[in-house]
């Protein structure tokens, strides 16, 4: 998304994401990775308006749910996702060869739509 001239925000969305969501999920989801805003459009609500853009495209392909990660040390995004109705749902951990951090996962359900 750009903004004058400078990226403003990124996200990239998934179908499945089985390193960090390796278990089958109740309904169909779409996968949030790297959700970005620039720091020229901080505080603009951009990173809501494009979950609930993410959110509208997945209830439009028939998912019933969003899900994504955090790193687990970053306890500001708690609050963040929380406030937008995502909800915890685990902590994952990786090998150590591949020197990733744990992340906590989060979910939302979304009204699909036909």
């Amino acid at each position: 998304m750009l903004w004058e001239d400078f990226l403003a925000g990124a996200v990239r969305v998934v179908e499945s994401d089985p390193q960090v969501w390796p278990e089958p999920g109740p309904v169909p989801a779409r996968y949030v990775h790297g959700l970005m805003v620039g720091h020229e459009a901080a505080g603009r609500r951009l990173g809501e308006a494009m979950l609930a853009w993410v959110e509208g495209r997945a209830a439009g392909a028939g998912c019933g749910l969003v899900r994504l990660d955090r790193v687990a040390a970053n306890p500001g995004l708690c609050a963040y996702y929380e406030r937008l109705g995502y909800r915890p749902r685990g902590r994952t951990s990786f090998p150590e060869h591949l020197a990733w951090h744990p992340v906590m996962r989060y979910e939302k359900p979304v009204t699909r739509t036909p």
